[in-house]
């Protein structure tokens, strides 16, 4: 109800919106209750098991990713905060890490294909930060040795990701220069 009201708040103040902190701050609050209570229903009253948890927590910071295309760079932290925190509130009796790097991979492409669209360059060192130190501390807690697949293709996946992120495949026109001839690099 808070994200919608806000929504119409917005519409409603028409170019007065890009300077009013009232929308933002009402789809924050809207996110903020939504996560929390998904996260009650999990951990204090026992009503959802842990995937459907994780899940729900995962698409409420994605959804607060998306939005805040239009209700701005509050929405983004909100968003980017819930996504990294999620693996870190749900825990999983036997982690894995071929399912939890892919979902780390769809955090940080979210947060580069936000930054294609606006000029939040935080955004894109958070997705990284939040990338690496997730991979950082699955090495110092349950990595197992076929944990190293998965880990070095999210590690291509993130390089991949980094690179076409900003530029998409425009990275690969000539007037981006070129490795075999650094002399035409622009």
């Amino acid at each position: 109800g808070l994200v919608g009201a806000s929504e119409f708040l917005r519409k409603g103040m028409g170019e007065a919106a890009e300077k009013s902190f009232v929308p933002a701050a009402l789809s924050a609050a809207g996110i903020a209750i939504a996560f929390g209570s998904m996260l009650a229903a999990y951990t204090l009253y026992n009503l959802i098991g842990p995937t459907p948890a994780f899940v729900g927590l995962a698409v409420i910071a994605l959804a607060a990713l998306a939005l805040s295309l239009r209700q701005g760079p509050l929405i983004a932290a909100l968003g980017v905060a819930g996504s990294y925190l999620t693996p870190m509130l749900i825990s999983s009796p036997d982690p894995s890490a071929a399912a939890f790097f892919p979902y780390i991979a769809i955090v940080q492409a979210a947060c580069f294909a936000i930054l294609r669209r606006r000029p939040w360059l935080w955004l894109g060192f958070v997705g990284i930060l939040g990338s690496v130190a997730w991979v950082v501390l699955w090495l110092m807690g349950p990595f197992e040795a076929a944990d190293t697949l998965p880990i070095g293709l999210f590690a291509y996946v993130s390089a991949a990701i980094a690179l076409f992120g900003l530029e998409g495949l425009g990275i690969l026109k000539a007037e981006s220069g070129s490795l075999l001839a650094p002399q035409n690099m622009s």
